[in-house]
């Protein structure tokens, strides 16, 4: 799943441990449980989301489209942040978009946090 080119030459040595047949039972659930139930459990969500996809994911397609229906499903959820990263593979953790990914995620969290604290302050004002 991780493409050439992608990632540190020596990340290639370890990929191999990665590569598992999806378990019969696992699709199965995907499309007997979450595909049909997704939109109803995204509408539940009350926390702050953050989506990330993959631009060259070779598992899914990462659209504008796609992007756009999954965010807008969350419409309990004060804020959902949602980008395609532009040329980052499916294992975008272990590829050199990582990094950047890492201090996207950890920033939403921080700016996450500071808003949970706005909140609690206001509250008792």
């Amino acid at each position: 799943m991780l493409q050439k080119g992608c990632a540190d030459p020596e990340i290639y040595k370890y990929t191999h441990q990665l590569n598992h047949p999806l378990p019969v039972a696992e699709m199965r659930s995907a499309t007997e449980v979450w595909l049909p139930r997704w939109r109803d459990l995204a509408a539940s969500v009350v926390v702050p989301v953050m989506i990330g996809f993959a631009g060259d994911d070779l598992m899914w397609k990462s659209t504008e489209e796609h992007l756009q229906e999954f965010s807008g499903a969350f419409l309990r959820s004060e804020r959902v942040d949602g980008c395609i990263i532009t040329g980052a593979p499916h294992n975008m953790e272990m590829s050199y978009w990582a990094t950047g990914w890492y201090a996207r995620c950890f920033g939403f969290a921080l700016e996450c946090a500071a808003r949970f604290e706005q909140k609690k302050c206001l509250s008792q004002v």
